[in-house]
């Protein structure tokens, strides 16, 4: 999940700049959007990356499984992932949609040919496949969160798959223009 974060989070900074660095056509005030986008996305990784270090007490145990031969239960004091995750994810959705949202304003204004606006502004519209992909993802990690059975292997499964489209599909969308 800290890969994940730290991965998607990295990418859409680096398609905020590459839309930031087209500046002269690039109005004062969308640059300033930009601008706080850019430290809104920052901060919020930072908090879910935090929120999920410090989600156990002692951190350590979040990882420690009962040993099966002295079968003792290990000590700790967690906080609810329900509502931790879905959080994260609708978070991680919002910024993608203005990830996605940014590029369209700034194109609007840059003068070019009309073959070239309209392929760019496909490459935009891949976006919303990620952000479908979020939106699935953040699905299927309320689901694991609210899992009785508690079986992250079987409930995690969605969650990875939905992950990895998300994570490699913005990769692909932020270096392609």
């Amino acid at each position: 999940e800290l890969a994940f974060l730290c991965s998607t989070c990295l990418t859409k900074l680096s398609a905020l700049c590459f839309y930031r660095r087209l500046d002269p056509p690039c109005p004062k005030g969308l640059r300033r959007i930009i601008y706080f986008f850019l430290i809104l996305t920052v901060s919020l990784t930072a908090a879910f990356i935090l929120a999920q270090i410090l989600i156990c007490h002692p951190t350590a145990t979040y990882w420690a499984i009962p040993s099966p031969s002295t079968m003792t239960r290990v000590q700790r004091n967690c906080a609810s992932q329900q509502a931790i995750y879905p959080l994260q994810g609708a978070t991680s959705t919002i910024s993608t949609l203005y990830s996605i949202m940014i590029p369209v304003l700034v194109l609007r204004n840059i003068p070019m040919a009309r073959n070239q606006r309209i392929g760019l502004r496909l490459i935009s519209l891949l976006g919303l496949v990620v952000l479908g992909a979020g939106i699935a993802r953040t699905v299927f990690l309320t689901r694991l969160a609210q899992s009785p059975t508690g079986d992250a292997t079987w409930n995690g499964f969605n969650v990875f798959v939905w992950s990895q489209v998300e994570c490699q599909l913005s990769l692909v969308c932020a270096s392609i223009p």
